[in-house]
């Protein structure tokens, strides 16, 4: 796992931790991250280059579920 793919997985495992936190929006909190960006730009553009944008979203997903 490359390092950027591993500092994703980490800040997706604390929005999801958070989400769970009255008051406080996973939204903002991907915001602050900084993968709220990634994270839309690997939705609008996932078949243009899948494989990429989809593993993206996915360590994104297994990260927020964990969390």
């Amino acid at each position: 796992m490359h390092k950027k793919n591993l500092v994703l997985f980490i800040k997706s495992i604390v929005v999801g931790m958070f989400m769970l936190v009255p008051g406080i929006s996973g939204g903002t909190l991907a915001i602050i991250l900084n993968i709220y960006e990634g994270l839309l730009s690997s939705l609008s553009h996932l078949f243009k280059n899948f494989k990429s944008n989809f593993l993206y979203l996915l360590i994104a997903l297994l990260g927020g579920v964990l969390g």
